[in-house]
């Protein structure tokens, strides 16, 4: 045996060493009866190829034994034997048989060895063995040491490089073998074929079509086949079915072909039309055409269409066949038709992967993921191994219920699976973690991807925008970008709304610079939404640009543009814009309707809005309840209730929106009596009562001075739990505070458990309006100790607090605060800081405040003049009032009435009474109540009474209270009894309660020595509901103000203020000040008029 074996390597050289290998396999049976040969005579050269020869090599070839053949050649070599073209043909048939690489290229060595290299037959052979083993490098070697390939050895070469992949050098070949002269024939075109069509290349493929035609092929089916096939699949169907429809004689393969390539490219509606021609001219359907068809009912959705093809499929004899049934079952899933599919798959004789991945996909993209991970559960039972498919449907199943766990059990399962890790699944892990929330999972699969596609950056990016990191999302951009990965539309997308979310004007800039500069946007999809997030930001004139630039506009962009002018105040714009999409014929959206119906509530069109209306009617959106609701608020806005209501009645739900929005319009418009009605009205229908619809009701309360019925809305509200809601609160405040229960509105105010400014503004307000200057600075300290920041209105109501109990240090650090909040410029803001100046007597800085303000309207300086007046100071007010004229300012009715104040109070009739006289004359303002009682004051001051008279006799409305106690002030200090009497009899009809026009009538009648009819005056007050108002004096101590209440004993420090006050008294009487005790009605004793002449608070 080692003899033997020695013998083999001698006789092939340095292939003895594989020949020995593959002796040493065979059985030892051989290797012994060849020994005994060898071991008793020498055989000859003749008698070796006798026993030996091709027959012996073929024989053993066929008995696929392909070792012991190449034993046999090995000896007959060692004896000089002639190997023959049979002999190596034998043995390429072996290596056909055995698949041995290595085998062949031991034949090829032989072939070279023996002068059989250039046998084109063997040749052919050959190069086909090396393609079938994947090893084109041995079949190129083979190939090029022919001088003379024929047409056969060039289709052997061809279509090794085709089947292998090699679509280019394929075609390389085919027009190298052109060159050469040699004429291609059918093999040969349809191996070109097929390269086109694989790198759908339809250039080429339309040159290899002409040479077939010039050849006149192109009659031949199967050519024709070929040339369909590359057309579809190269996009050009029309070409494709201009060749299907000239073919003399189509096969089912020609009518595949066609079907296929209306597929790949979505053209599912002719496909399935094919197959209707296929069906009526009585063809055979193939699987291929089944596939197609099926496919074609996927991407329709048509679920009857694919129920009636599989009907047909029942009666043919593929229709067990496991590729047609998944396709099946994926079209049913596809179509929704999930009852089908799940009795389909479970009638399958046999389930593989691709049919439980099927069904897993399907419930997936039926959202339905509880039972695609039941499905994967059941598939693990069995004992398959689910596939990448499966598991990027599982991952996805993950995602959509947020399961985190599921989704790292699925994630620990793929990495042990190995295989199953792509990209596609590891882009849907990514995607499955960011749902999650769980943001560092999917950057740890991302940084362990060795390649990162497209796919996987997209679906990083666009996790980090869904979940609101803006800036984290832009970072990895520029990752990517250091990547050389060019990012698509989808991804630019996602960034731009990145910019918009974190509201960086400029990182947006520098995006749309660049998507203009790499020209990425080729096809403008990602212009919709610049224009989108620029109208966001605000940055309109950008947007316009963009969408002044755009050739086609789709109404997302006119719906961008139209909502960002609404966005941004530009309702005016909006409307433009709207008219201008009309005037072009663009159709119309829900969205813009909608946006076209709010600029006409906030500009109140009622006309625009009704053709707005007669619009959606005939693009039937009235039932769509957002437009239907947004009609109500439009129409409600608009002030036209009546068809509000025509358009609330049309809706058939019982939605609380159009509800509430009816409330609202009620109290907006001041049909309060008509809300409390519809309240009730909902109430009765069992409508959920929300915020919104109790803050309504609560307005009309409040305006309606309905105290009791806002009390038992109030007992409601605590029932629903509700009381602590700010909205509620807010207008529970406001209402107690309309209706001057303060204490009511704080105990609200001090229930809620979060206080807002709005909050804290209304209580201000209230105390503020209602003289409680005092307890308003209280609560504005309040608010500032827990945390809230101050509004404008709480701004200001403070300082009018401030200004109405003259607390000048308190304002000037309310002043603070409005310069700190850049608020000095405020025209609201800037008045009432003039008004509080003046009020406090500091007319300095009044004037500063004012001089400040960019809009010096009339009303900042009617308070300027205004306090001037109060404080004494006439000349300034004059000379301001005359400084306004002179900055072109026409004065209205407030500052008219601070000229008349300070007139009356320096005395000045005459110019007092011009001023009144040019009110109308010079400026039409017509004079009001407040300049009437100004000019009368003016009049009885200076005992001019007949002309107060005449002036009374002009008002167009009959004189209020303020009037008559002036004139009755005036006529104590003239002791006009007459005119005094006139006076109090029309304050008795005016039903007055103050004391003080009682106290005002007994002292005329005192100084007149009428002493019977001032006490009869007197008693009047305490037989009737006259009041009397206490002496308040508020003081600064140290840092704050306190108030002081005549005949108060809840101050502290009372007995110290009485003991100030004797020896205030005691040094007011050493000066020789006496209090006069003229007017006091009672007898008196020598020791009480002494007692009464040191209490000022018995002086009258």
């Amino acid at each position: 045996m080692k003899f033997f074996l020695v013998e083999v390597k001698t006789s092939f050289g340095k292939f003895g060493t594989l020949a020995c290998r593959k002796i040493c396999l065979t059985h030892s049976l051989t290797a012994v009866s060849f020994s005994t040969q060898t071991g008793s005579h020498e055989k000859t050269r003749v008698e070796y190829e006798e026993e030996l020869g091709p027959a012996q090599v073929a024989r053993l070839c066929q008995e696929h034994k392909l070792e012991e053949a190449f034993q046999v050649v090995a000896i007959l070599r060692k004896h000089g034997c002639l190997i023959t073209r049979d002999l190596i043909y034998s043995l390429l048939q072996g290596c056909i048989e055995k698949s041995d690489l290595e085998a062949c290229r031991i034949v090829h060595r032989l072939m070279v060895d023996s002068g059989f290299d250039g046998t084109v037959v063997l040749v052919d052979h050959l190069i086909r063995l090396f393609t079938s083993y994947r090893s084109l490098g041995d079949a190129n070697r083979v190939f090029n040491r022919l001088h003379q390939p024929t047409i056969h050895t060039w289709n052997a070469l061809l279509t090794a490089h085709t089947k292998l992949g090699q679509e280019q050098r394929a075609l390389y070949l085919f027009h190298t073998m052109d060159q050469w002269g040699i004429k291609p024939d059918i093999v040969t075109f349809l191996c070109a074929l097929k390269a086109c069509s694989n790198l759908h290349n339809i250039d080429n493929g339309r040159l290899v079509h002409k040479q077939v035609m010039n050849l006149e092929l192109g009659s031949n089916t199967i050519l024709g086949n070929a040339i369909i096939d590359m057309y579809a699949k190269c996009g050009d169907l029309k070409e494709a079915v201009g060749v299907f429809e000239k073919l003399s004689s189509r096969d089912i393969v020609s009518w595949g072909s066609l079907i296929t390539g209306y597929v790949q490219h979505g053209q599912a509606l002719p496909a399935i039309k094919l197959f209707e021609q296929i069906l009526q001219q009585g063809v055979k359907p193939s699987k291929v055409v089944f596939l197609g068809a099926f496919k074609a009912c996927s991407i329709l959705s048509a679920g009857t269409w694919g129920r009636l093809i599989h009907t047909g499929l029942i009666q043919t004899e593929i229709s067990t066949d496991l590729v047609i049934n998944n396709s099946l079952i994926d079209m049913y899933t596809k179509c929704g038709l999930m009852t089908d599919a799940q009795s389909l798959f479970n009638c399958l004789q046999v389930q593989d992967e691709v049919s439980w991945a099927t069904m897993i996909s399907g419930f997936v993209t039926l959202e339905d993921p509880e039972q695609a991970l039941r499905y994967f559960d059941q598939m693990l039972q069995r004992g398959l191994k689910p596939n990448g498919s499966s598991y990027s449907s599982l991952v996805k199943a993950c995602g959509l219920l947020k399961a985190i766990m599921q989704g790292m059990h699925i994630h620990y399962l793929i990495l042990v699976s190995k295989t199953a890790l792509d990209m596609v699944v590891c882009s849907s892990l990514i995607d499955m973690y960011v749902k999650c929330e769980a943001l560092q999972e999917a950057l740890n699969v991302f940084n362990t991807l060795p390649f990162k596609d497209l796919v996987s950056w997209g679906t990083m990016i666009s996790g980090y925008c869904t979940l609101g990191h803006g800036f984290a999302a832009l970072e990895l951009f520029g990752q990517m970008q250091q990547n050389r990965t060019n990012p698509d539309n989808t991804i630019i997308i996602s960034l731009v709304k990145a910019c918009g979310d974190i509201g960086s004007v400029n990182a947006l800039m520098l995006m749309h610079h660049y998507v203009m500069e790499t020209e990425i946007d080729a096809d403008g999809s990602a212009r919709g939404t610049f224009i989108d997030i620029y109208a966001k930001c605000g940055c309109m004139k950008e947007a316009y640009a963009i969408f002044g630039g755009l050739q086609n506009r789709d109404p997302m962009s006119w719906c961008s543009m139209i909502g960002g002018y609404m966005m941004h105040g530009d309702e005016t714009l909006a409307l433009d814009l709207f008219e201008i999409m009309q005037f072009f014929g663009m159709e119309q959206n829900r969205v813009v309707l909608l946006c076209a119906l709010q600029a006409c509530g906030s500009l109140g069109f009622l006309y625009q809005s009704r053709i707005i209306h007669d619009k959606i009617v005939r693009s039937n959106y009235e039932l769509d309840v957002a437009i239907a609701n947004t009609l109500i608020d439009v129409y409600s806005k608009c002030g036209s209730l009546e068809a509000a209501c025509k358009v609330f009645e049309t809706l058939s739900t019982l939605d609380v929106v159009p509800w509430c929005t009816m409330l609202a319009g009620y109290v907006m418009h001041g049909q309060n009596l008509k809300a409390l009605e519809f309240f009730l009205k909902l109430q009765d229908k069992g409508i959920e009562m929300n915020p919104f619809m109790f803050s309504s009701v609560l307005k009309a309360c409040g305006t309606l001075k309905e105290l009791d019925k806002g009390r038992c809305i109030h007992n409601e509200i605590i029932n629903g739990s509700l009381e602590t809601d700010v909205v509620v609160g807010n207008s529970l405040i406001l209402m107690y505070s309309r209706q001057g229960h303060l204490e009511d509105a704080y105990w609200v105010l001090k229930s809620l458990r979060k206080r807002d400014g709005v909050s804290w503004a209304t209580m201000i307000a209230a105390r503020s309006e209602y003289g409680c200057g005092l307890s308003a600075m209280q609560d504005f300290e309040e608010m500032q100790n827990e945390g809230v920041h101050p509004s404008i209105a709480a701004l200001v109501c403070t300082l009018k607090a401030c200004g109405s109990i003259r607390a000048l240090p308190q304002g000037r650090i309310i002043h603070n605060l409005v310069v700190l909040g850049d608020l000095e410029k405020d025209v609201v803001v800037g008045r009432t800081l003039v008004e509080f100046y003046s009020r406090s007597g500091s007319i300095d800085e009044a004037w500063r405040v004012l001089s400040a303000l960019p809009h010096q309207e009339a009303v900042a300086w009617g308070a300027l003049i205004a306090g001037c007046a109060h404080h004494g100071n006439t000349r300034l007010a004059r000379g301001y009032f005359y400084d306004m004229l002179g900055k072109g300012i026409k004065p209205d009715s407030g500052v008219f009435t601070g000229l008349l104040a300070a007139c009356s109070q320096e005395g000045s009739v005459e110019e007092g009474h011009d001023f009144f006289k040019s009110m109308l004359k010079d400026f039409n303002v017509s004079p009001g109540v407040q300049h009437y009682s100004c000019i009368i004051d003016l009049f009885g001051r200076a005992g001019h009474f007949d002309q107060a008279m005449d002036i009374i006799d002009m008002m167009p409305d009959y004189p209020d209270l303020v009037i008559w106690m002036s004139l009755l002030t005036s006529c104590r200090t003239y002791t006009n009894v007459s005119m005094a009497n006139w006076c109090f009899e029309e304050l008795l009809k005016l039903e007055a309660v103050d004391a003080a026009c009682y106290i005002l009538m007994s002292n005329i009648y005192a100084n007149a020595n009428l002493w019977q009819d001032a006490k009869r005056v007197r008693q009047l007050i305490y037989s009737g509901d006259a009041r009397k108002q206490l002496g308040i004096a508020l003081l600064k101590v140290d840092s704050g103000v306190h108030e002081f209440v005549v005949g108060g004993e809840n101050n502290p420090q009372e007995e110290e203020v009485s003991v100030k006050i004797d020896k205030l008294a005691k040094l007011l009487k050493n000066e020789g000040f006496v209090a006069s005790l003229n007017l006091v009605l009672e007898p008196f004793s020598s020791e009480t008029e002494e007692a009464m002449r040191i209490d000022a608070r018995y002086c009258i």
